[in-house]
């Protein structure tokens, strides 16, 4: 699945973002957590979650300065960032559950077992970096820009991470560059998919014309940033993954990014 559900399959069935690789646990079976479908649902909802408080700050910082302060996006930021919490401890439980053979709610005493996955230590560090998140965006009183800026971007970075480090964008050859590549790609996905839905719902029936002429005229430039480090950086992950660009339909991956390259063209023209 990609984007979205950041589960990258190996040969032999290991999923390196939701499940655990047997070299890190000796005897356990190549298997995807036993949540099931109630799994891929927590991580869909937590990738929508990272994705909005990402969005939303960015379209704050970048095309309208009070976007973040606007009640109903405040309170959209911060039931995501609490639901992006509780899911990933939901998912460290569940992923602890599979490598001790209890219920979930019962595997507390595998937890540390399961840190020592991938998948586990970024289920821990999303969800401290999504309290940390909610605490600097929703309660925090910073009236220092650099201070506040500062203090948002590092854990919002560091949930970008997180997907990136337990999914694709670490696999395969050259790491790091597919670790800030993909963090880099989401940002900008975040950034011009939060800024259309705040654009359309909420700057055009609220702002008065003069306002909404300026936050449109920012976004377009913000946009254009955005669906070039889209195009750019899902070329990279093809070529890292896929071995170069004459593989570009040879794989799922490169032919899933020229279906989104052909919805993205049609977009544009719109």
């Amino acid at each position: 699945v990609l984007g979205m559900g950041g589960y990258v399959c190996f040969p032999g069935g290991l999923m390196a973002s939701c499940a655990y690789d047997d070299g890190d646990v000796p005897g356990a079976p190549p298997i995807a957590p036993g949540g099931g479908n109630a799994w891929h649902m927590g991580a869909h909802y937590a990738y929508i979650g990272i994705m909005a408080a990402v969005g939303v700050l960015l379209v704050s910082a970048f095309a309208w300065g009070g976007a973040g302060s606007h009640p109903l996006i405040r309170r959209a930021t911060s039931w995501s960032l609490v639901t992006v919490g509780v899911l990933a401890v939901a998912q460290l439980l569940v992923l602890a559950s599979d490598i001790g053979g209890d219920a979930p709610w019962a595997s507390l005493g595998s937890a540390g077992a399961a840190t020592a996955t991938d998948a586990g230590i970024a289920f821990v560090l999303r969800a401290g970096l999504a309290f940390a998140l909610w605490a600097v965006v929703c309660r925090s009183t910073i009236r220092q820009p650099d201070v506040y800026w500062t203090a948002a971007a590092i854990p919002a970075a560091g949930l970008l991470g997180t997907w990136a480090f337990a999914g694709h964008g670490r696999a395969m050859r050259w790491p790091v560059v597919g670790v800030g590549t993909d963090m880099v790609h989401h940002a900008a996905a975040a950034t011009w998919v939060a800024g259309l839905a705040i654009v359309g719902f909420v700057a055009i029936p609220r702002l008065e014309r003069d306002t909404l002429a300026r936050v449109v005229r920012r976004f377009a430039r913000v946009a254009a940033w955005s669906v070039g480090l889209l195009v750019v950086t899902g070329v990279v992950q093809v070529v890292r993954l896929g071995g170069g660009v004459g593989a570009l339909l040879d794989g799922n991956h490169g032919r899933s990014l020229v279906a989104k390259l052909m919805v993205l063209a049609v977009m544009l023209a719109i």
